[in-house]
């Protein structure tokens, strides 16, 4: 490890760093109702992790470009989740802004907008063969992908409650000429039919009925 001023660790910085600035005056739909509850112990590994991995990444410089040689391709995949991680918000703002855009996943990277970041600095710290950034980075791992699973669960429950059944019965709308199935609610004033989901298999049906707490007959209609 040699101590040095690292460009790369400064280009990653603000890609982190620009769109959470932006994100303050777009938070997703009830987010300050999650923020309240967050584990202090998560929490506190989370500050912890933000501030040695912002300093880290700056002082050493071996994170800057190396030349080609057999660790680059870890530099190589650090820079693509980051770029990923962009893409990742982009698709935010110009989304309706709600907890499940917010905890989206993107090319199966699950609560990507938390993982990705934390996985690019793990990497970053391969490549440059820095133990100690990391160790940081398990550390903000540890506390931030922990505390933004826990909300996504938290919202992902919440769902459950997301239907009136004064005003919607859920139905199941099936296709006479190929059989395709597509679950959702049915207005009962007006008729309108909001689907939700494509039923494939019955793990599909179970998935649709415990997301809205139902447990009776679902209504099939053609």
């Amino acid at each position: 490890m040699h101590f040095g001023f690292s460009y790369v660790g400064l280009i990653f910085m603000a890609m982190l760093f620009t769109p959470n600035i932006i994100w303050t005056k777009n938070q997703p739909q009830n987010y300050e109702k999650y923020a309240c509850n967050e584990n202090k112990i998560l929490l506190l590994f989370e500050r912890v992790g933000e501030v040695s991995v912002t300093c880290l990444m700056l002082i050493f410089k071996d994170l800057n470009f190396q030349g080609v040689n057999t660790w680059m391709v870890w530099f190589l995949l650090a820079a693509f989740l980051m770029v990923l991680y962009e893409i990742y918000w982009v698709r935010y703002f110009r989304s309706a802004k709600t907890m499940k855009d917010y905890y989206s996943s993107i090319l199966g990277v699950p609560v990507a907008g938390a993982t990705l970041p934390v996985v690019a600095v793990l990497l970053l710290a391969i490549y440059a063969r820095n133990p100690i950034l990391f160790a940081a980075g398990v550390i903000l791992g540890i506390g931030h992908i922990g505390i933004h699973v826990n909300h996504y669960k938290e919202a992902m429950n919440e769902e459950k409650e997301s239907y009136d059944p004064s005003y919607y019965q859920p139905v199941v709308k099936s296709s006479i000429c190929n059989g395709e199935q597509v679950a959702g609610f049915k207005n009962i004033q007006t008729g309108e039919i909001e689907e939700v989901m494509l039923i494939r298999t019955p793990g599909d049906w179970e998935t649709f009925k415990k997301r809205y707490n139902i447990t009776g007959e679902i209504e099939k209609i053609y």
